[in-house]
């Protein structure tokens, strides 16, 4: 790969394709700008978009993942990982997929998302979900799709690819996590935060910690933002034109 671009914190990090059986209406996942949690719509997802991999692990079911290739050969691919859900507001991470959908693919940027465990796209099953959602889960299944692209690259992929993601701490096995190793840190990073988020004094420290080691860091620090960044188009719309200068 030749390099590795990283857009907002990231948390999360990717085997032959196959297709699903789905009636659909076009060919293509389309945009859609949801951000209601608690009207989550109903989407039947495109079969030449899904995908499936093989989870590792004896007797565990496939991930199925999301992949929107744009209208161009030798593109990226960003990674789009979701943020928190809970028992109450599980939904599929194609809605995610289709939020930034347009402004990635006008920048000449494939789209992929991973799908969590125990969802797909309209079926939800919440026990399994809540049984299998840690963010180490979350990690492993994302890195077994990374794996399989690297084996099966999509036909135009130029081998790099951008992460996007949102900093959380819900996850009870985080604390097993050893401290960051910011000399690792060696693409361009960009973070977003709201002052009015609980997390801004996490982003501080980070974003401290990391430029004290030269990391190559770009901190967006929103005063009158809190946690949902989906809210604020205008700072969607800053993040993408910081990214576009990095691919073009």
């Amino acid at each position: 790969m030749k390099k590795t671009l990283l857009l907002i914190p990231l948390v999360l990090m990717a085997a032959v394709f196959s297709r699903s059986i789905i009636a659909v209406e076009n060919d293509e996942i389309t945009p859609y700008k949801f951000t209601d949690r608690d009207n989550i719509p109903f989407y039947n997802i495109p079969a030449a978009s899904r995908f499936i991999t093989k989870r590792p692990g004896a007797n565990k079911p496939n991930i199925v993942y999301y992949l929107t290739k744009p209208k161009k050969n030798h593109y990226p691919i960003v990674i789009v990982c979701g943020g928190s859900s809970s028992k109450e507001d599980i939904g599929s991470i194609i809605h995610v997929h289709r939020y930034l959908l347009k402004e990635f693919l006008d920048l000449g940027v494939g789209v992929l998302t991973v799908e969590q465990w125990g969802v797909d796209g309209n079926k939800v099953n919440k026990k399994i979900f809540m049984e299998h959602y840690t963010r180490s889960q979350r990690l492993h299944d994302h890195q077994a799709v990374i794996e399989h692209l690297k084996l099966h690259p999509p036909q135009g992929w130029n081998g790099e690819l951008i992460f996007l993601g949102m900093t959380y701490k819900y996850h009870a096995d985080a604390l097993l996590y050893s401290d960051t190793d910011y000399k690792k840190i060696r693409t361009p990073f960009l973070v977003v935060s709201g002052v009015k988020d609980t997390f801004i004094h996490s982003s501080d420290a980070f974003v401290k910690k990391a430029r004290s080691f030269g990391v190559n860091i770009t901190y967006i620090r929103v005063e009158d933002m809190d946690h949902y960044v989906r809210k604020r188009p205008d700072i969607i719309a800053k993040s993408l034109k910081w990214l576009g200068k990095r691919i073009h």
